[in-house]
């Protein structure tokens, strides 16, 4: 039980760290929508980024392993994947809608600006200069209250690489920091 809970940790805490790549901006009007297709591919860093922040709005699991690195699924302690029991707690984790569930995340993207800095064909940089996020959630969040902050205030870069022929998402931060955040494995603490 204890492993699974630190793989649950560690999959809200890329959430978290998404939504920190703009920081806290403060309260304006929020009005929610669906600025993005409904599938999107990951043969380009921006159809990438676009499929993750889709997947976090709809809460599509599937879509969110899809776009993170393959090694995403191997218990670095083991090297080993992990258990079909330990992901299926954090598809419950990731999709869960029920409020009172302390693992329950709500995000909601409006507007949301980004634009590809970099690619060398297997490295690239996207960064994330404008829209709006919609969140709440006590444990990835630390918030149990709908928080709403603007990315045109604190804009934030979202790392991938490419493996094979698609692209995934492998870390970011603020622009304005040098602190960088790495897609963990599902089992990290």
């Amino acid at each position: 039980m204890k492993h699974r809970r630190r793989g649950v940790t560690g999959l809200l805490g890329v959430v978290l760290a998404l939504v920190l790549v703009a920081g806290l901006a403060g309260c304006v009007k929020f009005t929610a929508g669906h600025p993005f297709a409904e599938e999107a591919p990951q043969d380009t860093p921006m159809a990438t980024v676009q499929k993750f922040f889709n997947a976090m709005e709809t809460k599509n699991f599937d879509d969110y392993v899809a776009v993170s690195p393959p090694g995403f699924r191997i218990d670095p302690a083991t090297g080993q994947p992990i258990s079909t029991e330990d992901m299926d707690a954090l598809r419950d984790a990731w999709t869960t809608t029920d409020t009172a569930n302390p693992h329950y995340w709500k995000a909601e993207f409006m507007d949301i600006e980004f634009v590809e800095r970099e690619n060398d064909g297997t490295n690239a940089v996207v960064e994330v200069n404008g829209g709006l996020i919609q969140y709440t959630g006590k444990e990835p969040f630390g918030t149990s209250e709908i928080k709403v902050d603007n990315f045109k205030d604190k804009p934030g870069r979202i790392t991938l690489q490419k493996i094979g022929d698609k692209w995934y998402i492998t870390g970011g931060g603020e622009l304005s920091s040098s602190d960088e955040w790495e897609t963990p494995p599902v089992s990290s603490p």
